[in-house]
């Protein structure tokens, strides 16, 4: 028998133990890594990121997904220029 061992069984716990853990570590970094390939997609079908759009595109891209009512954007357009 070897001295590191309990003859309780405990080693055994404690291995399945870590391979669960490893298992859900692996779970999640597969995880982050898809959803970050997904945003990164998301961002390419959507024509680059929102650092190539003029401040003016912007404005009337948040108007039009409601982020901002009419009144909002009419203040920011006319301080815009636009």
């Amino acid at each position: 028998m070897d001295g590191d061992r309990r003859p309780d069984g405990a080693d055994r716990e404690e291995d399945t133990a870590m391979m669960g853990l490893e298992f859900f570590l692996l779970i999640g970094v597969v995880a982050v890594i898809i959803w970050g390939a997904q945003q990164g997609w998301s961002s390419f079908r959507r024509g680059g990121s929102a650092q190539n759009d003029s401040p003016l595109e912007v404005l009337e891209r948040r108007y039009a997904q409601g982020e901002i009512d009419r009144d909002e954007f009419q203040e920011r357009r006319a301080l815009l220029g636009g």
